[in-house]
């Protein structure tokens, strides 16, 4: 039970967060004067409902359910908010509206890199290896690519050499 109480204390001081963040970004991003459009709460449950099923979201308590509706709440009147402003694009509600911008940003964004990774190779100890090896011949040598601004020369280099 100490498990279970450890996760309930979780769940509410992230909820608690979230409301708080949730008036931060509304005091914060929209312009004055501009309401949510989906101010009616039932209206954007069923919305959260349709888009829980249209990405595969599953949730296993109704706790995160409800922590996870606060946060698509949020971003949709943040969503709802930036295109109020006439910008030259528009937002939508996408696969990752339920997480807030730190998951986001910590699930997708840099480099993850393993602590223990073992590449699974291995010497083989048969026979003599040739003084060397023109792998042009074998047709395993690509021609330079132009990859613009792009900056991955570095890989084609260091892959081909």
């Amino acid at each position: 039970t100490s498990h279970k109480m450890t996760s309930t204390i979780l769940t509410t001081t992230l909820f608690i967060l979230l409301m708080l963040c949730n008036a931060c970004i509304t005091a914060s991003e929209c312009p004055s004067g501009h309401k949510q459009k989906s101010s009616d709460i039932e209206v954007l449950r069923k919305r959260f409902e349709g888009w829980t099923k249209r990405h595969g979201r599953i949730y296993k308590h109704s706790d995160e359910w409800e922590v996870r509706f606060s946060i698509y709440q949020a971003n949709v009147q943040y969503i709802e908010c930036k295109n109020a402003q006439k910008n030259s694009y528009n937002l939508t509600d996408n696969k990752f509206a339920d997480l807030t911008n730190e998951e986001f940003r910590s699930t997708y964004m840099g480099l993850r890199t393993r602590s223990h990774s073992h590449t699974g190779f291995g010497y083989d100890e048969h026979g003599d290896l040739p003084e060397s090896k023109d792998w042009r011949k074998e047709g395993a040598v690509t021609k330079v690519k132009n990859q613009g601004q792009c900056g991955g020369c570095w890989a084609f280099s260091a892959v081909a050499a």
